[in-house]
């Protein structure tokens, strides 16, 4: 077997088995909350078809272009899909609110995420656009995939897939027993500040969260998904999972600089996080980024 077909295959076989201790973890958390999941046709059909264009891919077409994206993006699904639903079944255990903790480790650096939406309040024109870039950074992901799959580079891709799938679940499991509400509704910023920023900015989660955090909705399906985990940020990690693999010429390279800049103030002014998410957030990425240089060949 030649050295490229063996990184293909190491790095397919390491994300399958992540994959599958994933929907164990799922399973899990399901069952010692009490959750009940509901699918429906669009959530198997979604499956199916990348799975039949995955199949066709690599047995009519013989596209190894197409068999990378379509992996890379069951892996992406599956695992978001996993750690949604474990984030909100988590929720179910009722563990006591950290925001006290967390504004605490903001306030012992000196750090105050309420000051901070305050003061980019009064630059409403530019208010609109961190809406824009927070709700990009899902969709940054996918193109990155896309591109990773067109460059043929699957040691890369493969990595991805790995900080995507362990960063996501670690983020959702603080859910069982480090909840936060965010920084808007902890710090009560008045509604008259909020309406300067995009519709629902810092509070769009609060009906899924308290509705899962008091343990009256034990349903969940695929359209409950909400950003429901304050710390760490998963915003952040996707952020710099975009910044680090998806590379170019000087140009791509800087506004993609300038993006993930954006996004990381859009994950307070928007998400509602705290400096320590953020923060979080980043240890994650980059204990991720070193760990998979070693499990990704």
């Amino acid at each position: 077997m030649s050295p490229g077909r063996r990184r293909f295959v190491d790095g397919l076989r390491v994300n399958s088995i992540v994959l599958v201790v994933l929907l164990i973890i799922t399973g899990m958390v399901l069952h010692a909350t009490n959750s009940v999941l509901h699918m429906d046709g669009l959530f198997f059909g979604l499956f199916l078809f990348l799975f039949g264009l995955l199949v066709i891919a690599a047995r009519i077409v013989r596209s190894r272009i197409l068999v990378l994206i379509c992996q890379g993006l069951i892996f992406f699904l599956a695992a978001g899909y996993c750690a949604g639903f474990s984030a909100l079944a988590a929720l179910r255990v009722g563990a006591p609110l950290s925001d006290a903790q967390l504004d605490g480790w903001d306030h012992w650096f000196g750090l105050h995420t309420e000051r901070v939406i305050v003061f980019f309040a009064s630059f409403d024109v530019f208010n609109h656009v961190w809406g824009v870039v927070y709700n990009l950074t899902v969709p940054g992901i996918i193109l990155t995939i896309f591109i990773l799959g067109l460059r043929k580079d699957e040691v890369s891709l493969y990595r991805l897939c790995f900080i995507f799938s362990v960063g996501s679940m670690t983020c959702s499991l603080f859910n069982l027993f480090f909840p936060a509400i965010g920084t808007v509704l902890y710090h009560g910023v008045s509604p008259d500040i909020m309406r300067r920023f995009p519709v629902g900015a810092g509070v769009y989660f609060k009906g899924p969260f308290e509705a899962y955090h008091s343990g009256r909705l034990p349903g969940i399906s695929p359209a409950a998904l909400s950003g429901v985990v304050s710390f760490p940020s998963f915003h952040v990690v996707m952020a710099l999972m975009t910044l680090f693999f998806l590379r170019g010429n000087r140009l791509v390279n800087g506004m993609v600089f300038v993006d993930v800049v954006l996004v990381l103030l859009s994950t307070i002014l928007v998400g509602g996080h705290y400096f320590a998410d953020v923060a979080g957030g980043a240890v994650l990425f980059f204990g991720l980024f070193f760990l998979s240089r070693r499990v990704v060949q």
